[in-house]
């Protein structure tokens, strides 16, 4: 499986790359800018990314920004929808109007901080990613 991780600390990119373990590549970006710069390349090469984490709270354009970028990105490359990256928000940020604009964004789950190994787990089996 190949991964997008959207995480500005350094600390819980280590972790989810751990949780992962052997089930996936993970590719880290610490802002926006440079998680929509590597979700384009991967479109160009079209080797999309299987699911993509983001946290709300980064750096520049914050985790709805770049979700809205992304699912316009596939769109204007007329990427089916069951061919889209899956998205899943991983943030402290959980409040209800949060979560539901993520989900109008198109956000395919939605984790919050802080989590286990199995709750990562849980969300990834739900979308039949593992």
């Amino acid at each position: 499986m190949k991964v997008l991780l959207l995480e500005d600390v350094r600390l819980i990119q280590k972790l989810i790359t751990n949780f992962l373990g052997d089930l996936a590549v993970v590719d880290t970006a610490e802002n926006g800018l440079s998680a929509m710069r590597m979700v384009q390349e991967s479109i160009k090469k079209d080797e999309r990314y299987d699911v993509i984490f983001l946290d709300v709270l980064i750096p520049d354009l914050n985790g709805l920004q770049v979700l809205k970028e992304i699912r316009k990105a596939e769109a204007e490359n007329n990427i089916a929808p069951e061919k889209r990256s899956k998205i899943i928000m991983v943030s402290t940020i959980t409040d209800e109007n949060t979560v539901k604009k993520a989900l109008a964004e198109g956000c395919d789950g939605y984790i919050a901080k802080p989590f286990s190994k199995d709750r990562l787990l849980t969300e990834l089996k739900s979308l039949k990613l593992i």
